[in-house]
């Protein structure tokens, strides 16, 4: 391949490093056909620095493990929380509203939270 010149017949010193475009899909999202971006509405996770107006980048394709951050369908509304092992059952929690127990109450795990985009 020839190198491209200018007018004085030298090749540009930038040549080769040209600014290559900045895609923020294929940095936070790992599975699109299985990723939402949802905004966070709530105050219960600022200790994660999560904030209202949050942008969580969530992916229905991933298993949740002990200390992921989940999306859960509670009561007809989606809510955040972490997922935390008490005992031997998982529960998920908070700092303000406490613990849910899935084993008492109706919860949905809709997926878990791979990134997080916080706007200043």
């Amino acid at each position: 391949m020839e190198a491209k010149t200018n007018e004085t017949g030298f090749p540009s010193p930038a040549q080769g490093y040209e600014a290559k475009s900045f895609d923020f899909n294929r940095i936070l999202i790992r599975n699109p056909a299985a990723t939402y971006v949802m905004e966070l509405v709530e105050t219960t996770l600022m200790d994660k620095g999560l904030v209202p107006g949050s942008l969580l980048i969530v992916d229905r394709s991933v298993k949740p493990k002990t200390g992921s951050l989940v999306v859960l369908a509670y009561e007809g509304e989606f809510i955040c929380r972490e997922l935390v092992k008490s005992g031997k059952s998982i529960v998920f929690k908070d700092k303000i509203h406490g613990v849910i127990d899935p084993q008492e109450e109706p919860i949905e795990i809709f997926g878990v939270v791979t990134g997080v985009v916080n706007r200043l």
